[in-house]
């Protein structure tokens, strides 16, 4: 679901960066908090782009475009995430490379869920 070009509106989701990427981003000064808000920026399409049918995917209701005056030629942007805090990040991994993995969380607004995170001390 958080794949999907038109899902929207998404709650808590995790972004697992691996030791590498996390490296390369401190290195060119991007803070946690930058990351962030750059990933929830860029994650925003206009209502154009998420109508229902078109290239695939149910896209905005009804309810929601009618709440646009300018309904579907609308250039408002429309964000991925609820809101920035949404997107939890956090380092897993070796030395394998830059990989980084999206773990999303429950994707429905009426039974909103958040991810809890525990740290796990070596034995």
């Amino acid at each position: 679901m958080v794949a999907h070009h038109k899902a929207v509106g998404l709650g808590d989701t995790a972004l697992v960066f691996s030791p590498e990427h996390v490296t390369t981003l401190a290195a060119a000064g991007w803070s946690k908090a930058r990351v962030r808000q750059f990933l929830w920026e860029r994650l925003r399409k206009p209502v154009r782009e998420l109508l229902p049918g078109r290239d695939g995917g149910e896209g905005l209701s009804d309810e929601t475009l009618a709440a646009f005056p300018e309904g579907a030629r609308s250039d408002a942007l429309v964000p991925k995430f609820q809101a920035p805090q949404c997107l939890k990040r956090l380092v897993a991994g070796g030395l394998a490379g830059r990989f980084t993995a999206i773990v999303p969380g429950w994707p429905f607004r009426s039974a909103p869920s958040r991810l809890v995170f525990r740290r796990i001390a070596r034995a």
